[in-house]
């Protein structure tokens, strides 16, 4: 099965008016800036209204979005050749595997040319233009690296990876997905060392999309104009996004390295608890810095590092659809999958396993790390640090953002080594 990119709007419409198809959109997402709502504006504002969502969350089948009724996967299954559909939704593998158990393999859209295609006035009531493009960039950059991918082995294109440069953070949320109210002593990563980490990478990869500069709270590390001159200077690196919380503003010499067309900061906005908030807009609108703002989304219970005791094939569905699935993450010299597994491994607060992670200590060529990323990528189902997570999908239970803890939160040791 093909997801198809480029297309003609007009030989959509002919499509469904010759064969009387649905136009079907799959993904339901419903958060503030979900790609669900920017699919939909666009497809109405291009008279392709579509008859229904089509969502892997069986728990919301029956209910409306948008005042669209939301259907279960299987219900694709009739008429398989009256059905056209748009991705409105990131999750392509998990998509794509559950269209193909039920036989569909033609007439699946990514959505981007319906946006690309859309007047601007189209996402007036939705969200800002500048964000409707971020997300078109997210959804397209992730897609096209799939395809390339899966076209030709000799490329490396990473989507993205997380780069965390401290452990430190100015707030402590108790339902920290990234597990920061678990550090007793947290501290900035070295800084030469990372830069050191970051020159191999790039020597080894073809191309990064999204280079994401997490913490803790990212500003609380000094050495970010220097981390950023190697990343901007790099024509590998097409994107670099930093994640700040607003609860202070940025010092000048950060500020005027943030001065970059490659460089945007997502700003989440948790209200009273981000107390700069508007001063941190004030000086990246006078510095000309690239940024959005945005209330916090869609938490999940997705912070409790349990055993959980699913099945390979449990665990192998749950890796499946992980919103992290395929965004590394580089902490203290290792390379790991996702946030969790690094945090979690860095806090000894699971069974150590070395196939989780790339010592980058230990593959100082850049060859050789290029094999061990391309396994890395591809060679397993999920990782041992999935038998600890619950799971960061549509499925977990919603928890409030942004709760904090004053202490600490203990943790129960499995293994130190």
């Amino acid at each position: 099965m093909e997801i198809i990119n480029h297309y003609s709007v007009d030989a959509i419409r002919s499509y469904k008016e010759n064969f009387n198809a649905d136009i079907v959109l799959y993904g339901a997402g419903n958060g503030a800036s979900s790609y669900s709502k920017i699919s939909l504006a666009a497809l109405n504002s291009l008279n392709l209204k579509p008859d229904y969502f089509i969502d892997d969350d069986l728990s919301r089948a029956g209910t409306n979005l948008f005042d669209l009724e939301i259907r279960p996967p299987n219900f694709l299954a009739e008429n398989l050749n009256k059905k056209i559909i748009f991705l409105s939704s990131n999750y392509f593998e998990s998509i794509k595997n559950t269209l193909l158990k039920l036989g569909i393999v033609e007439h699946v859209y990514s959505s981007t040319d319906i946006i690309k295609n859309a007047p601007q006035s189209a996402f007036n009531n939705v969200m800002k233009y500048e964000e409707v493009l971020r997300r078109l960039h997210a959804h397209s950059t992730k897609l096209n690296r799939i395809q390339n991918m899966s076209l030709s082995s000799d490329k490396l294109i990473l989507n993205a990876i997380d780069v965390q440069v401290t452990e430190k953070c100015t707030m402590k949320c108790k339902d920290c997905s990234n597990l920061m109210q678990y550090y007793e002593k947290p501290v900035n990563v070295d800084s030469r060392a990372l830069e050191s980490n970051i020159e191999i990478l790039l020597q080894a990869v073809d191309a990064i999309d999204d280079v994401r500069i997490i913490g803790g709270e990212p500003f609380l590390y000094n050495e970010l104009p220097s981390l950023f001159k190697i990343l901007t200077q790099s024509e590998k690196v097409y994107r670099i996004t930093v994640y700040s919380n607003a609860t202070f503003v940025p010092k000048p010499q950060i500020l005027k390295a943030l001065k970059n067309k490659k460089i945007e900061v997502e700003i989440t906005d948790y209200d009273y608890l981000s107390k700069n908030h508007n001063e941190m807009i004030e000086a990246f609108n006078e510095n000309k810095i690239n940024y959005i703002t945005h209330k916090p989304q869609n938490w999940t219970d997705s912070a409790r590092i349990v055993k959980n005791d699913k099945t390979h094939s449990q665990l192998k569905e749950m890796f499946d659809r992980c919103c992290v699935n395929d965004v590394l993450s580089l902490l203290h010299g290792r390379i790991y999958h996702c946030p969790f597994s690094a945090n979690a491994h860095n806090l000894k607060a699971i069974e150590s396993d070395k196939l989780d992670w790339i010592d980058l200590d230990d593959c100082k060529n850049p060859n050789e790390l290029r094999v061990h990323l391309m396994n890395f990528y591809f060679g397993r189902d999920y990782q041992a640090a999935c038998k600890y997570c619950l799971g960061r999908d549509f499925s977990q239970p919603k928890v409030i953002p942004a709760l904090q803890t004053k202490n600490v939160i203990p943790l129960n040791i499995v293994n130190i080594n």
